[in-house]
């Protein structure tokens, strides 16, 4: 339990928070210290309970900024939008991509296809931020029956949802699994997490909704700070 000198600097605290922008900094420990008249000890104590409470989000070596953590719908009745999800929550959505290369399907991606085994297949790892700050980390695999000219598309759209309406495509999220889980190590890297650190992992499949064929395999990780995933009731 937090002592008195904390809990009454932690109220404070949250109360400016909330009044101020996402992405906004925060003053320092030993700026806090020297207005509020604290103890270092307990103006660290302090933000870290903030942090904890998904109010401020710390960047080794640049400081501490406004956090304002969106809730993630994932349904069938949704759009399979990361661009779209982020905007409908009043946040700034932006993907940047990280890997790209085409090699063989794993082979539970390929039956999942319906391709044969080590059938060459578009890959891509993009990074996702909300409101300037690193959330999402994706690796996702293109069906090359459906998408062989998605690479034209994406060079147009950042979104791949968007890439997959310009080609033709209605995408719907089919089938999905979610869960917290530790990341793996190049995935903490990526989020800027210390490694072995949970996030949440959600495994998708998107299809076209007239065809009914699988366009995308994804499987995607994204920070418990920036994101509260809501799961509906799967059709898989």
């Amino acid at each position: 339990m937090a002592q008195p000198a904390v809990a009454e600097l932690i109220d404070l605290l949250a109360i400016a928070v909330r009044g101020m922008q996402a992405g906004q900094r925060i003053p320092s420990e030993h700026q806090i210290m020297v207005k509020c008249q604290v103890s270092r000890a307990t103006a660290r104590a302090a933000v870290e309970t903030l942090e904890d409470l998904y109010l401020v989000r710390r960047v080794q070596g640049t400081g501490t900024f406004v956090n304002r953590r969106i809730d993630y719908p994932i349904s069938q009745s949704r759009a399979p939008s990361f661009h779209g999800i982020v905007r409908a929550a009043g946040a700034q959505p932006r993907t940047v991509l990280a890997g790209k290369g085409i090699s063989p399907a794993p082979e539970d991606v390929g039956s999942r296809f319906g391709i044969p085994p080590g059938t060459d297949a578009l890959r891509l790892e993009r990074l996702g931020y909300i409101d300037g700050f690193e959330a999402c980390f994706f690796e996702e695999w293109f069906n090359p029956r459906a998408v062989a000219n998605l690479d034209v598309a994406l060079r147009v759209f950042e979104s791949v949802a968007e890439a997959f309406e310009a080609s033709g495509f209605t995408p719907e999220r089919t089938e999905w699994f979610g869960t917290v889980d530790i990341a793996p190590a190049h995935v903490c890297t990526r989020l800027g997490l210390p490694r072995n650190h949970q996030t949440w992992l959600v495994e998708s499949i998107v299809s076209d909704v007239d065809a009914e064929l699988p366009l995308m395999i994804s499987r995607a990780w994204s920070r418990l700070d920036q994101v509260r995933m809501v799961f509906g009731a799967s059709a898989g």
